[in-house]
């Protein structure tokens, strides 16, 4: 849980990073783990913002800039800023990116000017089902073919990414309406998805996963991929059913 004193040095920091590289911040929350609810006691803090540039930038021939990397350190914590330009996130939001969803449903908003939050939000709601569940699809897909089949060791952060992924196009597989949107709090997103059509007992699946989640809070390490064997056959088993599964969601295009 981020407290009120770090919420204010964040706070802080993008005022900070405002007046550095002449930008206005329109929307900044709190991504990650930390607004997924994984977040353990050293976790850092994964700033997503979007700016708008000044006229003289935003008018130049010479557009040159549509991200700004800026890692710091808050109180001895690391803070990730990660900012898109104005343009970068609408043309993002025209092809159904669903990371922007993501950023409107985030918890903890550290800036949020009303009038562009009401236009992003009207934006995203016309976001494509299928375009959005194969994008949830395919990063699932890349987590468990390169960090996860045949590991001798478990990399839990992407297992339990490679979770969610799945869990997420599950669920607009399942709530196909056009505006839907699956829930950013993993543990919210479990229970939202309906598994009782699986061939395999969701419920030992399920064990594995909360297992996976207490050791991810607690900032600990799992060696055995035995431990995870029941969720990478989840994972493998759902790389080739939702193709077809999503084929028959809308796209609005």
């Amino acid at each position: 849980m981020t407290t009120n004193a770090m919420q204010q040095a964040i706070k802080d920091e993008i005022k900070d990073l405002e007046q550095e590289y002449g930008i206005e911040a329109l929307l900044a929350v709190e991504y990650g783990s930390r607004a997924w609810g994984l977040e353990h006691a050293g976790s850092d803090h994964d700033i997503r913002l979007i700016y708008r540039d000044s006229p003289h930038q935003a008018f130049s021939l010479f557009q040159d800039r549509e991200m700004i990397a800026h890692p710091t350190m808050v109180d001895g914590v690391e803070v990730d800023l990660t900012c898109w330009s104005l343009p970068k996130a609408l043309k993002l939001a025209t092809v159904s990116n669903p990371q922007l969803n993501e950023f409107l449903a985030c918890p903890v908003r550290y800036r949020s000017e009303e009038a562009f939050v009401e236009d992003l939000t009207r934006i995203c709601k016309a976001a494509s089902p299928r375009v959005m569940a194969h994008y949830y699809r395919g990063s699932a897909k890349k987590n468990l073919l390169q960090k996860i089949c045949d590991q001798r060791q478990v990399d839990v952060k992407a297992t339990l990414q490679m979770v969610r992924g799945t869990l997420s196009a599950q669920w607009i597989v399942q709530n196909p309406d056009q505006g839907a949107f699956p829930p950013v709090d993993f543990e919210t997103l479990l229970d939202a998805v309906d598994h009782s059509k699986d061939r395999l007992y969701f419920d030992e699946t399920r064990a594995q996963i909360d297992r996976l989640v207490a050791l991810k809070r607690e900032g600990g390490h799992c060696r055995d991929p035995h431990d995870i064997c029941l969720i990478e056959q989840f994972g493998l088993e759902a790389m080739e059913r939702l193709p077809e599964q999503i084929g028959h969601l809308d796209n609005p295009y």
